[in-house]
């Protein structure tokens, strides 16, 4: 009896120091994994998103579709609303919680059920796991479920519940082109996330399991049946009461189909192509905030409308606030939306003519420099130079006129005589020094005629 229990004994700690060295062995083999393959964490930093340029008070001018061809409008998840991210919880994940990356009582049921039943019945993936498969889709196998257990546990080390939660709002289809919450808010009851009731909320939770099979735009009674499961385990589970389940489930659900804005065309054009200082600082991680107020943008759209005539291609309108130099208002044609008189030009921005513009400049340099008063008479007679013949606008000369009054009456000769006294290439220089970017060529480019609207501008 002795001999049997010393060899019960030793048999005990042989098992104990073997399970001692394969354990360690396990430990330092993840270990080693672990550093080899870090988390990508960068690719969880930003999204594939579509671009959200505002005016300055935060309204919406313009959403673009991202490089797939989805509309995805992230959001932070406090401005997810009350509803939506307890609904997909429940229905997802409900022990979100309380795990860390993987539901280990949910793996022991699928593969019970699995070996039971010879077939997979029932999965077993978390927000998690679901998230690093929205980041990085691989083949469905065991070699990929893997794959994203792994990377789970580590994702859980790195980031906060909120953070994981977040991204799964964000990057979750629902249906079409629609990637995450707000995007399908926005389509299907043209709301933000925030301000959806319990029903609406629910009935888009039920969408990222089948999102084309439970569009409610096109399939409304599969995803009501769909909706409906989803606030009896919100009842289930605790976040609603009865009386509220009831009156949720019962309720109807009205969708209003969103048109996404098309505002300040020709401005957000610009933006887009990040052409000038179009942009505030305050910026968000899922917007762009512009200088633009849509308000005068409106009233300058709607005076160009009323003061053009239908052939007038080329007219256009900029509101500057003075002190700063923003642009509150840009309207590059009367109607961008006509082809015929190539709305889509923009010609506010684009090179053209400053005709007389670019004169009070030339003048003003010459007072500066003492070279010229307002009250000293100029010549307004016909001056011929080689190959150069400026004439004034009605084609007749006033002999003389005062610098003041031939700035007034715009007169071509007398600036002609002004750029001819501070030299060519100073008032180039001074064009260039305050921002005419455009003028950049020589000198002899110009000539003479670059103050009579020789040389293109913006």
């Amino acid at each position: 009896m002795n001999k049997e229990r010393y060899r019960l004994r030793q048999l005990f700690r042989k098992c104990i120091r073997w399970g001692l060295r394969v354990g360690l062995a396990v430990a330092a083999l993840l270990v080693i994994v672990w550093f080899a393959f870090p988390f990508p964490r960068e690719d969880y930093e930003r999204y594939d998103a579509s671009r959200c340029i505002t005016d300055r008070n935060g309204h919406l001018l313009r959403t673009t579709l991202n490089h797939a061809g989805q509309r995805c409008l992230p959001v932070a998840l406090e401005d997810a609303g009350q509803w939506l991210p307890a609904s997909l919880i429940v229905t997802e994940d409900k022990r979100f919680h309380q795990h860390g990356g993987l539901d280990l009582l949910a793996l022991v049921r699928a593969s019970w059920q699995m070996v039971r039943n010879l077939e997979v019945l029932s999965g077993a993936s978390t927000l998690t796991t679901q998230t690093i498969r929205l980041v990085r889709p691989r083949p469905r196998n065991l070699v990929s479920k893997a794959i994203e257990a792994f990377r789970a546990v580590q994702m859980e080390t790195l980031f906060t519940k909120e953070e994981i939660l977040e991204q799964y709002l964000n990057r979750s289809p629902f249906g079409g082109n629609l990637v995450g919450i707000r995007a399908a808010s926005l389509h299907y009851f043209s709301k933000e996330p925030a301000n959806l009731n319990l029903e609406e909320a629910a009935l888009l939770a039920g969408l990222p399991q089948s999102p084309n099979r439970f569009r409610p735009d096109r399939h409304p009674e599969q995803a009501s049946q769909r909706r409906r499961h989803v606030l009896a385990q919100m009842r289930k589970q605790g976040y609603i009461d009865e009386q509220q389940h009831n009156a949720a489930k019962d309720a109807a659900v009205e969708l209003e189909p969103w048109t996404p804005p098309f505002l300040a065309p020709h401005f957000v054009d610009a933006v887009l192509q990040s052409r000038g200082n179009l942009t505030t600082p305050q910026q968000t991680r899922f917007q762009t905030s512009t200088t633009l107020d849509l308000i005068i943008q409106q009233l300058a759209k709607s005076h160009l409308s009323r003061h053009s005539s239908d052939k007038a291609a080329g007219t256009a309108v900029v509101v500057l606030d003075a002190p700063t130099g923003e642009v509150l208002a840009l309207v590059g044609s009367p109607d961008y939306r006509n082809p015929h008189d190539s709305g889509q030009f923009n010609a506010a921005m684009s090179r053209r003519s400053p005709g007389s513009a670019l004169k009070p400049f030339a003048y003003a340099l010459a007072f500066d420099r003492g070279q010229l008063t307002p009250e000293e008479v100029l010549r307004d007679l016909p001056l011929q130079l080689p190959g150069y013949d400026p004439k004034n606008f009605d084609g007749t000369f006033s002999r003389k006129a005062t610098a003041r009054q031939a700035l007034v009456d715009s007169l071509n000769l007398p600036a002609v005589e002004v750029v001819r006294r501070v030299g060519q290439e100073s008032f180039l220089e001074v064009l260039q020094d305050l921002g005419l970017e455009t003028l950049d060529k020589p000198t002899a480019h110009y000539g003479l005629n670059l103050v009579l609207g020789g040389g293109e501008v913006s």
